[in-house]
């Protein structure tokens, strides 16, 4: 089993991953970690992804859901940064395209693909497009 400690002075978030063999293990650990540790929940990240008003704290409280995604598809992140790639700020946006490159999710290719081909802003369209040709890759 390995554990790793990660700061993201960007988003102001810091996150443990936890890898292993055995998923009875890692999930032990996770557990033990959640209950020692101030840690938030996934439900926690997915409301605050969701009630972020400001352009800028949504975007970076979308990252922060996108770090913490299940690896498996989950509807609850899918849905907070879907909602953030279809968002009319380019900074909430650009806040989902990198949560996807955290939540590989293939269900995110179609908006992908559509901000890649319409979006106004120049980088986020070459964000998009490079993000989708890796999904598309890996499918």
């Amino acid at each position: 089993m390995a554990l790793h400690y990660y700061e993201d002075f960007d988003v102001r978030f810091s996150y443990l991953i936890i890898t292993g063999v055995d998923a009875g293990e890692v999930a032990d650990a996770f557990e033990r970690a959640e209950a020692c540790l101030d840690a938030w929940s996934l439900d926690e990240l997915v409301a605050e992804a969701r009630s972020a008003s400001d352009p800028e704290d949504r975007a970076k409280a979308v990252e922060r859901a996108g770090f913490a995604a299940p690896l498996e598809f989950d509807e609850r992140f899918f849905a907070v940064i879907d909602d953030a790639l279809r968002h009319c700020d380019p900074r909430v946006r650009e806040g989902g395209i990198w949560a996807v490159t955290m939540a590989l999710y293939p269900q995110f290719q179609p908006q992908l693909e559509t901000i890649a081909e319409t979006d106004e802003v120049e980088v986020l369209r070459e964000m998009a497009e490079a993000l989708a040709r890796g999904l598309d890759d890996d499918t």
